[in-house]
C-alpha cells in the first residue's frame, strides 16, 4: 500500500469514528439540548471531519459536517431545534452504515 492510500484509510477511519462521536451527542441532546458538553464535542468532531473529508474527497460527509456546524455553532440549548436534531441523526446513521 502506497504511503498515500495509508493516509487515506487513516483519515477514512478517522472520520468514521468521529461521525460516531457526532451520532452520540446528537442523541444525548435529544435527551437534553443544554447539555454543553455534547454540543462542544458534537462540534469539535464535526469540525474535524470536514477537513478529513476533503482530505479523502467525500463531499457528501463535508457538506453534512458543514450544515451541522452552521445548524448549531453558536447554541447553548437545542430543545428548539428537534427536527433539526433528528434530521442529522439520521444523516450521520445513513453516512456511518453506508
Amino acid at each position: 500500500m502506497t504511503l498515500a492510500k495509508k493516509y487515506v484509510v487513516l483519515f477514512q477511519n478517522e472520520c468514521l469514528e468521529l461521525s460516531n462521536t457526532v451520532l452520540d451527542n446528537l442523541q444525548r441532546l435529544t435527551v437534553d439540548g443544554k447539555n454543553k458538553d455534547a454540543l462542544e464535542e458534537m462540534l469539535q468532531a464535526a469540525d474535524t471531519i470536514i477537513g478529513d473529508s476533503r482530505f479523502i474527497n467525500n463531499k457528501e460527509l463535508e457538506e453534512a459536517s458543514t450544515l451541522l456546524v452552521n445548524t448549531f455553532y453558536a447554541d447553548n440549548n437545542v430543545n428548539h431545534k428537534s427536527k433539526e436534531l433528528e434530521f442529522f441523526i439520521d444523516v450521520f446513521t445513513k453516512i456511518i452504515n453506508h
